[in-house]
């Protein structure tokens, strides 16, 4: 598809509607990271799982060595979330859980995902070996298959150089092989790799994009975190349009790169657009565009979560309807919010749909509202309305894995102890 046509398609987003389609298939992939059962309070039983066709655990890591291992083990395997006690050699924690809900749904796929914003500054030393190229894709993909998950995940950010975009690329090439090995034991299983990808040009310019996507799935552009702390002013953080009359505001959005992806031979039903499920706070300013100073003493961070809006009670909601993208702005704080609502969300959808790429991603399962305020579930019902979530099996043969609750046998559930 050419720029030309994607430019087109893109303006449909302001004023039409996709037309439904039942050969339309969308992913709803959604990332829980580990941490978030402490600091945010995330509770497996209020994940979205119906709503879900992907479930990204966050984050694996690796040594100097390039050995795989999780980070923590006592969220990952042994956390007890429903009363009782763990028992050794069996799978608790949010793997035990993915692994639950798996089996309750099996159109629900899980994967594992290594590195992270923390983890990249291992990233490019150790990939540019291949031995420990070697040692990482072995030992992650026992990961992978102890866990009883689906997949890998790649979150590599960034590999923005020509040297780093080429081991990168012989990394996903070497886990392509090493996944293909492993379907054998899994009845020929297909075994997923993606990979969480920058969206900003500075940052793919080097990337082999066909070779590439050779070995993966799919991609999962990261189209948020375009304004923050980080920034002088004010700005929208996730929006899916640019808009020239306010550049100082929209430095970036989701439309260039989806473009550039294709343009580079992706085929559309392999790219997911990023949804950000918190936003970004800016103190003492007058608004979009504007300068600020700072965050609230409780949001030193500069991120709100979405299931903590409104921040304060004189908050407007407005929709910046060239960018289309969701703001709030309180006149008497002086705050301004740049996040995502029903609306900022389902202008997505729709241009999912009208270019029929591959669906949507989240960031992170923690920050979304619950009921029928959550925009995961919003987007599974938009997607209705357009074709249907995607629907493949999962896997639930692991005969090597070392949780006995995980392992298998000919298809058949080996349980040791306890469910």
């Amino acid at each position: 598809m050419k720029l030309l046509s994607i430019f087109a398609s893109a303006l449909l987003v302001c004023c039409t509607n996709a037309v439904g389609n039942a050969t339309l298939s969308f992913r709803n992939v959604l990332y829980v990271g580990d941490w978030t059962i402490y600091s945010k309070g995330l509770k497996p039983k209020t994940i979205p799982y119906n709503d879900t066709t992907h479930l990204v655990y966050a984050f694996g890591n690796f040594t100097s060595d390039g050995t795989a291992y999780v980070t923590d083990e006592f969220a990952a395997t042994e956390k007890v979330f429903d009363g009782g006690y763990h028992k050794p050699g069996h799978a608790d924690g949010l793997v035990g859980e993915f692994w639950k809900a798996k089996q309750a749904r099996r159109s629900l796929k899980t994967l594992v995902a290594f590195g992270g914003w923390g983890g990249r500054e291992n990233w490019a030393p150790t990939m540019k070996d291949p031995q420990k190229r070697a040692n990482f894709v072995a030992s992650a993909t026992k990961l992978m298959l102890d866990w009883g998950m689906d997949g890998i995940d790649i979150d590599w950010e960034y590999p923005d150089t020509v040297e780093s975009s080429r081991d990168a690329l012989s990394l996903l090439q070497e886990l392509r092989v090493a996944l293909n090995e492993s379907s054998k034991t899994a009845n020929g299983y297909h075994f997923l790799l993606s990979f969480a990808s920058p969206a900003d040009r500075k940052k793919y310019q080097y990337f082999d994009f066909m070779e590439m996507d050779k070995a993966l799935d799919f991609w999962s552009i990261m189209t948020y975190d375009y304004a923050g702390s980080w920034d002088n002013t004010t700005g929208h953080a996730s929006n899916l349009l640019p808009d020239s009359d306010t550049p100082q505001a929209v430095k970036f959005n989701a439309k260039t790169p989806v473009s550039d992806y294709i343009n580079a031979g992706i085929n559309a039903s392999k790219i997911n657009v990023g949804l950000p499920l918190y936003g970004h706070v800016f103190s003492k300013t007058n608004g979009l565009g504007e300068s600020y100073e700072g965050h609230p003493e409780a949001l030193t961070s500069g991120f709100v979560q979405l299931k903590d809006l409104p921040h304060t009670s004189n908050s407007k909601e407005y929709f910046d309807e060239k960018a289309m993208a969701a703001y709030s702005y309180d006149g008497n704080a002086r705050e301004f919010i740049s996040y995502e609502n029903k609306k900022s969300a389902s202008k997505k959808v729709n241009f999912v749909a009208v270019l029929e790429l591959g669906g949507m991603m989240y960031w992170d399962a923690s920050g979304d509202r619950v009921g029928n305020e959550s925009i995961v579930k919003h987007v599974a019902k938009e997607f209705d309305l357009f074709g249907q979530l995607e629907r493949s099996e999962n896997n639930l043969v692991y005969p090597g894995s070392k949780y006995a609750n995980i392992r298998t046998l000919n298809g058949s559930q080996i349980w040791y102890g306890r469910i």
